[in-house]
Parts: structure tokens; sequence; C-alpha cells
């Protein structure tokens, strides 16, 4: 019994005991879950307090030498629409710590963009990611491989050489190839080291992409250290759409096994389809519709063609094309457009010369004469003022001359210089010339842009088509070909400059006085091209 009574005792006291041992088991299991929750709240609220403290900072780019629309990512999202260059934001932040990375989303136009440094872990010591544009370099140009025979050098503009040629791709294949007849060409050209030629080929063949013809030149560019003088001229007449723009390309040239150069390739001036698109008049050809032409006409004071007409004011007409008219059976032609010329003259001089219906406007296409004049006043062109190299046609089917194609421009966009001649001044961008009347010599040939002038209309119509241009962006894309055009010469001229070493050299008589770099005298070109622009503007957009 006792024991009994015992163990119920015991049993109660058990039970108590279990019963504290119950709640501290539950006391301090329950406490450390609340432990661990309020020790991760904890952590939670310092790690996002951490964030918040956390900087950010803005992601800056430095863009040079974009010619277009330029698209930049960061980390594949916020997107950054480049125009021009400058310094430039990512509208989001990027927080310190975080990484950034920088990408081209687009390329602008025929330019390639490359980001220097543009990814990384953002930070206080971040400054800026350049971004470089430029246009496409050649590594390599087609080269033009001509033999005279017995290697005969070419010593004369007046006496072609028998000779073949070879032009070869930039891939090493020839694409062309044949016999040909070459002869020296220009005029103060010829008497420099580097010497220009024109090609007569036997059989009429495309060159370097370029509809096919017999007839070819090769400027040497001697006087133009850019070597893009031309080409910049040639890119603004195509931009106004003119009727018809001589094509080139430049080739390495190689004559008799020596390399001479780095040359530009390029269609003569002629009557032919794909040239100055008129119809080219043929012997026996009298009819008298036959007699209105065509005929390709040059204003040239050296009068350097084989008949050259002096109208009575004195403006000198030579005849590129038809080349015969002194000839027997030519003179029902030449009567005709001695005729012609000699009535347009004096519709211009004549004293209702603004009448539309008798005045020059009845023998001038205008907007030819508008178009022409921007190309060789905004290149200050210096023998442009009806000096020589003034082309002009007349269609079979119009009573009219039309001004063009532009020719000749390695004296032009500053590097002629004169002014201690007297005569020009090409070391400004300023003034005018194109209408200003010749002086360098005693007789010189009556520029019809100084009547043209004269007229009110005239100059409005000049006024307007500039004004135009402006809206459509062509003076501003014609700075951006300097760039592409200088940036695409920049490797292969090395070997130029190396044979005919005149980068450090001022050449006569009283050129441009730019030395250094290729590059030096390509800025040169774009730095005149731009402010020459700006005067005209200042002038015209009154």
């Amino acid at each position: 019994m006792f024991f009994g009574k015992l163990g119920n005792k015991n049993s109660g006291v058990n039970k108590i005991t279990g019963l504290i041992s119950f709640l501290l088991v539950a006391l301090l299991f329950f406490g450390v879950g609340c432990d661990s929750e309020s020790s991760e709240s904890s952590n939670n609220l310092n790690n996002t307090n951490n964030n918040e403290q956390k900087e950010s900072f803005e992601l800056s780019v430095m863009v040079s030498g974009l010619e277009g629309e330029l698209v930049l990512l960061n980390n594949g999202g916020d997107s950054l629409v480049i125009t021009e260059d400058g310094r430039y934001y990512f509208d989001e932040k990027v927080v310190d710590g975080e990484p950034y990375n920088i990408t081209v989303a687009t390329q602008p136009q025929e330019q390639t963009c490359i980001v220097e440094n543009g990814q990384g872990i953002m930070s206080s010591l971040f400054t800026i990611t350049l971004v470089n544009c430029s246009w496409p370099i050649a590594e390599a140009v087609p080269v033009l491989r001509i033999e005279t025979e017995n290697e005969e050098p070419v010593t004369s503009k007046e006496e072609y050489l028998n000779g073949v040629y070879e032009l070869e791709s930039t891939d090493g294949t020839i694409e062309r190839a044949g016999t040909l007849l070459v002869k020296g060409r220009g005029n103060s050209t010829w008497n420099y080291p580097k010497k220009p030629f024109k090609l007569k080929l036997t059989v009429s063949a495309p060159l370097a992409g370029m509809p096919p013809s017999r007839h070819w030149i090769l400027l040497a560019n001697y006087l133009d250290k850019s070597l893009i003088r031309t080409d910049v001229a040639m890119e603004f007449s195509r931009r106004l759409g003119m009727a018809w723009t001589p094509r080139s390309l430049h080739v390495e040239v190689e004559l008799n096994g020596h390399y001479i150069g780095l040359y530009q390739l390029m269609e003569h001036v002629r009557i032919d389809n794909n040239r100055v698109d008129i119809s080219e008049l043929e012997g026996g050809e009298n009819a008298p519709e036959d007699l209105r032409g065509g005929y390709l006409l040059e204003i040239d004071y050296n009068q350097g063609e084989n008949y050259c007409f002096h109208a009575p004011l004195g403006t000198v007409f030579c005849f590129s094309d038809p080349e015969e008219l002194l000839q027997t059976g030519w003179e029902e032609h030449k009567a005709y457009i001695d005729g012609f010329l000699t009535q347009a003259e004096a519709a211009l001089y004549g004293e209702h010369f603004t009448d539309p219906e008798v005045g020059y406007s009845s023998y001038i296409d205008v907007d030819s004469a508008v178009d022409f004049y921007l190309v060789h006043e905004l290149t200050k062109n210096p023998d442009s003022n009806f000096f020589s190299s003034i082309y002009l046609y007349k269609p079979r089917d119009e009573e009219k001359l039309y001004f063009g194609p532009v020719w000749d421009f390695d004296l032009s966009l500053g590097n002629a210089q004169w002014a201690m001649y007297g005569f020009f001044d090409g070391s400004t961008s300023q003034g005018w010339h194109t209408r200003k009347q010749d002086n360098r010599v005693e007789d010189p040939v009556i520029n019809w842009y100084v009547r043209l002038f004269e007229d009110p209309a005239f100059e409005q119509r000049v006024r307007d088509r500039w004004s135009e241009l402006h809206d459509q962006g062509v003076l501003t894309k014609l700075l951006q070909y300097v760039d592409k055009r200088g940036d695409w010469l920049s490797v292969v001229q090395t070997d130029n400059f190396s044979i005919w070493e005149v980068l450090d050299r001022v050449l006569q008589p009283d050129l441009s006085p730019v030395t250094g770099s290729y590059q030096n005298h390509v800025s040169a070109v774009r730095t005149f091209l731009e402010d020459r622009i700006e005067w005209i503007d200042s002038q015209l957009l009154q």
C-alpha cells in the first residue's frame, strides 16, 4: 500500500515535471524560430538600406567622326540615338557596382563606329566611353598596267603611241585587257613631273564598273595633294542632278613596268549615249534638221581644238564635237552653229536681254546655267570665269545651249592662291569669283555670268536654288563626302607620295601653303568648303 501510494505521489510530480519540460522545449523551439525570422528580416532590411545607399552614375559616351545616325545600347536595353559628334548620356543611370555594356545597335550608313572600353563595372572612377566613327578605308585599288610599243616613253600631247593594257581588280583578277593608243594631255598640268594621259582603247570596254567607251582620261592630280578636289566637285554636280557628270575611280598606274602613282581614271568628255547624251553629227547629214546638232563646245582661252569661233562681242567657242567643221562638206553645219552662237550672244548682251521671248533665256537653259554656276562658285574654281574648261552643248531637238558638264577642279577649294598676281585669291573662302570678269590676260574671253547677274531674276534663281540645296541636305552631305573620300584613300595614297614627295612642299605657282600629312591636306579641303558654304550663306540667304 505504501509503495502504491508513493507511486501515485511520484506520478503527479512526474506529470508536473513533464509539463514544465514540454513548456521549456516549446519555448526554446519557438524562441529560436522567432530569433531566426527576426535575424533574416533584419538582414533583408540591412541589404535594402545598403542598396538604397549605393550611388548611381550617369553613363556617357563621346562620339567623334560621325556622319549620319548611330544607335547605341547599354546592356542590350537602354538606347541612345546620336546624329552628330559630341558627348551624350544614356537615360538610365547605372548603380555603383553594377555592370554596363555599351554596344552598337545600328551603324550609320557607309560608316563603321567602334566603341572603346565599352564594358565594365560602374564606379565613381568611371569617366567616359569613346566611340570613334570612320568611313571605309581602301586597302587596295585597281591597278592599270600600260605598256607602250618598245617601252617608248610618253612625251607628246599630239602623237599617240601604240600599246597594250590590263586592268587588275583588287582581288587580283584581270578585269579587262586589250590594245590601246596613249598620249599626254592637259594644259599647265603637262608641265609637271607626274604626267596626265589620254587613252584610246582599240575596242570599247567598260572599265572599273563605268559604262563602255574607247575614250578615257588619267588625271595625275599632282598639284592637288588631297587627290580629291575634282572628285568632290563631281559629287556636287551629281547631287545637283546635272544631265551628265563624268564618273571616275582611283587606280594605281604602272607604265612600262614602273609604278608611276595613284591616278584618277575618268570618263572623257564627249558625245555618247553614256556621256553627253545628244545626237552626234555625221558627215553628209545636211538636212535642215540635221544641221541643228548636236554640238559640244568649250570656252577655252587656250583654244586647244581644231576650230574655235570668235563671236562678235568676245566669246570664244571651241568645238570638241564635231571636230571636222573646217573640212569640206561641213560648211553648212559651220554656218548654222556660228550663226546660232552669234544670235545667242547678241540676245544676252542686247537691250532686252531679260525679256523671256527675245532675251538670253530664249537661247540658254537657265536651270543648267544656275547649277553649273553653283558648282564652280562653291569650289571657287579659278578657271570658271570663262577662262577654260567651260563646256556647253546644243541638242539637235532644241534651240538652246545647255551648260555642262563640269570639269577640271585640281586648283579649286583653296589650292590656287595667286593673290600675289592680282587676279585671283584662293587663299580666302570669301568673295565671288565665277561671276567676275577674268583679268589674268589682256584679251580675256567675255564672261557671260557677269551679264547674267545683271538680271535680278537670274540672281533670284541662284538664291532659290541655294536655299533648296540647304533644305535637301546636299551641302551637309558634300562635307561628309570629303571625309569619306579622304578616309578611303588614306592608305593607298602612301605609295603615291613616296615617289612624288610633295606633301611637305609648297608647289608653284603659289599654290596652297598647307604642308604635313596627307590628312592635313584633306582637312584643308574640308575647312575651306565649310567656310565657303558659310560665306555664301551670308550672301544668298539674306
